[in-house]
């Protein structure tokens, strides 16, 4: 049975908005990242001050020189939550996140219905890793390059290729991962290359669309351009220097759990294997009909996610495309006529509903009220307040997990260590490396008291905000001729070295 065409065209249009909500809804998270906090206080001091040039927040490596690559969108975080709060943060990079996976879902020429399927399904395997964080922007850079790429090939005459430089310039002053923007670019152009080759020397038919000779160079020499404003910013080449030093550094790698390798035996790697084994059955049906550039992609960009948890996100991204077309591709007939259904339309409803119910009380209570943070064992706010209100001098030693928080709701003291700290060092400072000494992350130190000590007389550590449950309580609780417990809550601990207490008296 045929439906009328407006009929159609009015369902279709229900479904999109339907699905569309859904999906924003399912990526809002509540402001609970740990380095949002510097981020904050970061863009807050740029709008006063510039760029940063060196550290300003910590008493331990105080005017280290920092690169802020995502000042500029510090800055904008900073003005966002200042007259919008963090509830608009919350839906702008929900909105973010979906428009990244919406623009590289229709670099495949399908219907809107597959588009959105796919968003959703890429949605929900990016879901341990969304959230206000400026790494959402470099997911929507690196759609943006995909769209341009394949919309500049299939149409030889557009100009759209000159897009990516200006792209790539805002990028680089706004996250670090612009250098996967790059990387596509340099992946896109080799496949095309081996393809053109091949297709000339016939040392394989390649049926699918390749690029001429011209746009290889026109794609070479915007490639270059693109590479070489990536130094403007106020760091010029020192941005790469900080990208090497991050990617390349084994404690981080080991030290912060963003940084881990996926491995599959984590449930959070569940969805992710899902989609894999989700994306190779469909592959094993229509690797013939698809576009080989974009399954080859996909191969690169899966070894790159895998390589951590931070990067996990960017395999579904890229591999959109190809799953729409695959989707569409094998889909039954009538799938389409289903899916504009009364009964489905009417599903999709009340999963709407209770989608919405729950994040209402869950990301604004969340987004609008810093107390629930101690609640739900995110934040120290209540000892925070504490330390405030008791205005408990000396240095202090913190969670590395608190750093940005800490730095945001607590600017009289500076921090012992925050989130961008990891890969700051000198010769004769790793800063990272002695805070896991401390925290008991290293456990194969010889003389673990001896160096604690050694650790908090060196920075003149005088008070002690730290985890509950960490083992670490038992050095002070151990050294109670040095260290007296002033507060505990179900959450954090604060210990104060008695000295302190005695030279305030």
């Amino acid at each position: 049975m045929k439906i009328p065409r407006f009929k159609a065209d009015f369902k279709i249009s229900l479904f999109s908005i339907i699905t569309f909500i859904f999906i924003v809804l399912l990526l809002a998270r509540p402001p609970w990242d740990p380095d949002l906090g510097w981020h904050l206080r970061n863009g807050q001091d740029i709008l006063r001050f510039g760029a940063p040039k060196g550290d300003l927040y910590s008493h331990t490596m105080f005017g280290y020189p920092w690169i802020s690559h995502e000042w500029l969108t510090d800055a904008l975080l900073y003005l966002s939550n200042h007259y919008l709060g963090l509830i608009f943060l919350s839906l702008a990079f929900a909105l973010i996140a979906f428009f990244a996976y919406f623009i590289s879902a229709r670099v495949a020429k399908v219907r809107i219905e597959s588009t959105l399927i796919t968003v959703l399904i890429a949605a929900l395997v990016a879901l341990p890793i969304v959230g206000i964080r400026p790494q959402m922007l470099t997911l929507l850079g690196l759609a943006i390059v995909l769209w341009i790429l394949f919309r500049w090939r299939d149409n030889p005459q557009s100009r759209l290729i000159y897009w990516l430089i200006p792209l790539m310039l805002v990028w680089v002053n706004m996250h670090g991962g612009f250098a996967a923007g790059l990387i596509l670019m340099g992946v896109f152009g080799a496949i095309e290359l081996i393809k053109y080759l091949f297709k000339k020397f016939k040392v394989i038919k390649i049926v699918n669309l390749t690029i001429s000779p011209v746009q290889l160079w026109e794609l070479v020499g915007v490639g270059i351009i693109s590479f070489a404003v990536t130094f403007i910013n106020p760091y010029t080449w020192r941005i790469y220097d900080e990208l090497f030093r991050t990617v390349f550094n084994d404690l981080v790698r080991q030290g912060i759990s963003e940084w881990l390798p996926i491995t599959f035996n984590n449930p959070q790697s569940y969805n992710l294997i899902i989609y894999i084994v989700f994306i190779v059955v469909l592959l094993i049906f229509s690797w013939k009909k698809v576009d080989s550039t974009k399954i080859w992609i996909g191969a690169v960009f899966l070894l790159i996610s895998l390589s951590s948890w931070r990067n996990m996100p960017l395999f579904p991204l890229v591999t959109l495309p190809l799953l729409s077309e695959m989707i569409e591709a094998l889909s039954p007939k009538g799938i389409y006529y289903h899916l504009r259904s009364v009964w489905m339309i009417g599903l999709a409803l009340i999963l709407l509903v209770y989608l919405g119910y729950d994040r209402y009380h869950s990301v604004v209570p969340l987004s609008t009220n810093e107390v629930l943070f101690d609640t739900i064992q995110r934040f120290p706010y209540n000892a925070v307040q504490y330390i405030k209100e008791n205005k408990l001098p000396g240095k202090m030693f913190n969670e590395y997990n608190w750093g940005g928080y800490l730095t945001w709701k607590l600017p009289e003291k500076k921090v012992f260590i925050d989130g961008r700290m990891a890969i700051w060092q000198t010769e004769d400072q790793n800063i990272f490396e002695e805070y896991l000494v401390l925290s008991g992350a290293i456990t194969n130190v010889p003389t673990i008291n001896e160096d604690t000590a050694a650790i908090l007389d060196k920075y003149e550590i005088d008070l002690a905000l730290i985890y509950k449950n960490r083992s670490f309580k038992n050095y002070f609780l151990s050294h109670n001729d040095k260290w007296t417990l002033v507060y505990g809550d179900s959450l954090a601990l604060i210990f104060q070295r008695i000295d302190s207490i005695s030279d305030v008296n």
